[in-house]
């Protein structure tokens, strides 16, 4: 559970907001795509991430993964969803 203050509510909502946006700008079909936003984890670099095989038109804010850095091309999340296949590429790009 997220420390009070360090659940990044409005960054997950954003991220939902702009992940239902994709599919009608013509930018993602069914589950395909995905967003993050580079987020510091209780002290620790990290991102927060859209799950892996979820539809976004039934996306909610609690879905967003948080994914801490442990190192080069590693990582660790506790969520009950995965985060995006994509998230070592997301990773790359932030640090």
């Amino acid at each position: 559970m997220a420390h009070p203050g360090t659940d990044h509510r409005a960054a997950r909502e954003a991220i939902v907001r702009h992940a239902n946006r994709l599919q009608p700008l013509g930018l993602a079909t069914g589950t395909s795509g995905n967003l993050s936003v580079r987020a510091d984890l209780d002290g620790q670099p990290g991102m927060l991430i859209t799950p892996s095989g979820i539809a976004y038109d039934t996306l909610q804010p609690e879905d967003i993964v948080p994914v801490r850095f442990t190192g080069p091309g590693e990582a660790s999340w506790q969520h009950a969803l995965d985060p995006s296949s994509e998230w070592l590429m997301h990773q790359a790009v932030y640090q």
